[in-house]
């Protein structure tokens, strides 16, 4: 018996999906305005093989137009999908504003709520040059 290569590759997105951990909240953001692709892609590709199957063998258009039917639903969440983003980032607008559009001296406060933390370095990804000092900032 062979194996569904799309529901394979279904599986394969879970794998990736429960591997995956994103550096940080701004790429979190980054992602969820992508993840609408997931439910467009899967709408593709299970009309994609729905028409294969009607061009190419002998299948019931019962069962066709079932097919038809669960692409359309996939598709039909891309919807709801594109509006995760926009309500991340309303969720987090405070943060996000910080972060994009820092105060001066933004980097001191200890957003921890604990105890200070530890004396600010020069960012780890910035150029040694680099004028802001911080334990937490990263490039936008």
């Amino acid at each position: 018996m062979t194996v569904n290569p799309i529901a394979a590759a279904a599986a394969d997105l879970n794998a990736v999906a429960a591997a995956h951990a994103p550096l940080d909240m701004w790429q979190v953001a980054h992602e969820l305005d992508e993840i609408a692709a997931v439910d467009d892609f899967t709408a593709t590709a299970i009309r994609t093989y729905s028409r294969r199957l009607e061009g190419e063998y002998p299948v019931d258009q019962t069962v066709l137009d079932a097919l038809e039917d669960l692409a359309r639903a996939h598709a039909d969440l891309v919807a709801m999908a594109e509006e995760i983003g926009p309500l991340f980032r309303k969720a987090h607008e405070a943060d996000l504003r910080r972060g994009e559009t820092p105060r001066s001296g933004e980097h001191l406060w200890n957003v921890t709520g604990g105890t200070p933390g530890p004396e600010p370095g020069l960012c780890t990804d910035c150029p040694a040059d680099c004028t802001r000092r911080s334990t937490q900032h990263t490039a936008l």
